[in-house]
């Protein structure tokens, strides 16, 4: 079978080109929010146990507003989770806008 009868064995200018592109993509963020699940409960336990060691050592205030950050970006993460949940179930998954949005998501658990 020839490039002109399917498409599909034809050589893609990039990797965005490429017929099966998108649902990759789509399966990478699928995965992505199910690994990380996990991951995005580990901060808060930490915090908690950090906010007890550095207790007297280290002005309130901040311990405080540092774990309460902590905390604050976890939820953050998890109500994207849940909102991609929904766009999966309803057939969409992946546009363009997730990229951002997990780039974002990550960006404030590291800066936290």
């Amino acid at each position: 079978m020839s490039e002109l009868q399917n498409p599909d064995l034809r050589t893609p200018e990039s990797e965005t080109d490429h017929p099966y592109a998108a649902r990759l993509a789509r399966a990478q963020m699928i995965a992505l929010t199910r690994q990380a699940r996990l991951s995005n409960l580990v901060p808060p336990v930490n915090s908690i146990i950090l906010g007890v060691l550095l207790w007297g050592n280290v002005a309130t205030t901040a311990l405080l507003a540092w774990v309460g950050v902590v905390w604050l970006v976890s939820a953050v993460r998890w109500r994207v989770y849940l909102r991609f949940d929904r766009v999966v179930a309803g057939g969409a998954g992946f546009e363009p806008d997730w990229r951002n949005i997990w780039t974002g998501a990550h960006f404030l658990a590291g800066a936290a």
